[in-house]
């Protein structure tokens, strides 16, 4: 996935919402319409994971109806602004902003 070698550039990895303090915390300073972060269903239709740690998620924040694999293809997880920035799956190739998680040592 090109973004998350963007991302590693940075010393970083497309975030992994864990809780619902970070999901609030990246809601409140998001201003464009879409960005990516990095969970995908990529490997099981369905079970979605994190795309740096492959853990499973334990938290979400879907919009209602979502993921619904709308386009059969929709297998990355996005916060769109249209949904009050609850989460969607869409299709990966789609060209939105993203968030880089950096880790703090």
């Amino acid at each position: 996935m090109y973004l998350q070698e963007v991302c590693r550039t940075k010393f970083g990895f497309l975030a992994e919402v864990e809780d619902a303090d970070e999901n609030r915390f990246l809601k409140s300073n998001a201003v464009f319409d879409s960005y990516w972060i990095g969970g995908t269903d990529k490997q099981t239709e369905g079970v979605f994971m994190w795309v740096h740690s492959g853990v499973k998620f334990d938290f979400n924040d879907w919009d209602n109806g979502e993921p619904n694999d709308a386009e059969g293809n929709e297998d990355c997880v996005q916060l769109k602004k249209e949904f009050d920035y609850k989460w969607n799956d869409s299709i990966c190739a789609m060209n939105y902003h993203f968030v880089c998680e950096i880790p703090w040592y």
